[in-house]
């Protein structure tokens, strides 16, 4: 498979004792180059009544988020080139998709569904219109498996065969990872942060701990997630500036951090894990309910130290919106200082948790990848800022103009 079919690559962590292998979506003109062999091995994939490999695919993004598609599973033949879904409770073949694959055969596997999600499901997707996390499911039978997607909002999986929708309940399976002992460099991150107690430590007061500048760059926390890594319990991001952090405590309370004085602006309870997915910054509860973290919260309810010096505007607001040019979440945050008390015109921050390319390559050293890791990271955003300067429109059966009107 060449470089350039490579259109995105997938990091995940699960814990600080276990790791994912990353998950490779590429483009359609990957089958050009790839045989049978090389596709029922690194693919996970189902098999039509013919005996023909059907494959995973997604919707590829549209760049512009006012014009945006939901993200969408289905199931690829090789015979017939197209993405095909369901919608809507209609079907569309696509010309234009991405393929789910791995580079290690044996990092995936598929496991039996059974009334709840398996250990270590592989999340591929969100459904903006129903704000549900879509996983890949797969019939069981011996001359027939179909591929299909599964959503949080009814998990039930829906496929397609021969032009109908089929929708099943039971007797299927869901594509899981498998994971592996995280590596030594993170495991020894984690131990110091520990010891340290600096999951929410911001860095002015870190530095105050630890005098050892390589130390404070290898334990200091990071500023901005990989696609589709996640946020856990007692994990936390620190905006690139240092002033702000998203914290998500050990009883899932996901709290947002405004100053040094750790006064704070409660956003979420039971949260499982923030989940950065293609552009859309993704809150997870713990009933497996999701929805779109970019918002607006007041800071009415701020909650502050006694040492606070700073306080917010009983009418101000945390705007969190996501700028396509430099794949970030930004922040736009109103707050007075002493001096802007009297002041008509209100005051805003700006800031962001993802880093543009330039800084994420900077940083990738001080990350939890190995070095291997970061420099396939390092020429993947090559690739992808390539692929959005030439986003592509989708291709249907239909009229492309039907299927986005209905996901307006």
């Amino acid at each position: 498979m060449s470089l350039s079919d490579t259109f995105e690559s997938c990091c995940y962590n699960s814990s600080p004792n276990t790791s994912f292998e990353p998950c490779i979506w590429t483009r359609e003109t990957c089958l050009n180059n790839l045989n049978k062999k090389n596709l029922s091995e690194k693919f996970p994939h189902g098999l039509s009544e013919h005996g023909e490999l059907i494959l995973v695919g997604k919707t590829r993004l549209r760049m512009n988020p006012s014009n945006r598609i939901t993200d969408q599973i289905g199931q690829v033949k090789k015979s017939t080139y197209k993405l095909e879904i369901c919608h809507l409770n209609k079907i569309y073949q696509l010309d234009t998709f991405v393929l789910l694959s791995f580079q290690n055969a044996d990092c995936f596997k598929w496991c039996n569904f059974e009334s709840e999600l398996p250990k270590n499901a592989l999340r591929v997707a969100y459904d903006t219109i129903d704000q549900s996390i879509l996983y890949v499911g797969r019939t069981i039978g011996k001359n027939l498996s179909l591929i299909g997607k599964l959503s949080t909002n009814n998990f039930k999986l829906i496929t397609s065969v021969k032009k109908d929708i089929k929708s099943l309940d039971t007797k299927f399976e869901i594509l899981c990872l498998k994971p592996s002992p995280q590596n030594l460099k993170v495991l020894c991150r984690n131990k110091i942060r520990s010891i340290l107690n600096s999951n929410n430590l911001d860095l002015v007061k870190l530095k105050k701990y630890v005098k050892n500048s390589k130390l404070i760059d290898f334990i200091k926390l990071k500023n901005f997630l990989r696609p589709n890594e996640c946020l856990y319990k007692n994990q936390s991001i620190q905006s690139v500036n240092g002033k702000y952090r998203l914290f998500l405590d050990n009883c899932g309370k996901l709290k947002f951090y405004f100053n040094e004085q750790n006064d704070f602006i409660f956003l979420y309870d039971k949260v499982e894990c923030l989940w950065f997915c293609d552009l859309k910054l993704v809150v997870i509860f713990e009933d497996k309910r999701s929805i779109n973290f970019l918002a607006s919260f007041s800071t009415v309810c701020a909650t502050y130290e006694k040492n606070s010096k700073l306080k917010l505007c009983n009418k101000g607001f945390l705007n969190l919106i996501s700028s396509n040019e430099e794949k970030k979440i930004v922040i736009q945050f109103r707050y007075d200082l002493s001096s802007y008390i009297n002041s008509e015109t209100p005051k805003y921050d700006f800031s962001y948790f993802f880093a543009p390319n330039d800084e994420f390559n900077k940083e990738s050293n001080n990350e939890e990848s190995g070095e291997s890791e970061e420099s396939e990271e390092s020429d993947q955003s090559e690739e992808s800022d390539d692929d959005d300067s030439s986003s592509d429109e989708y291709t249907t059966s239909y009229s492309s103009s039907d299927y986005s009107s209905e996901t307006d």
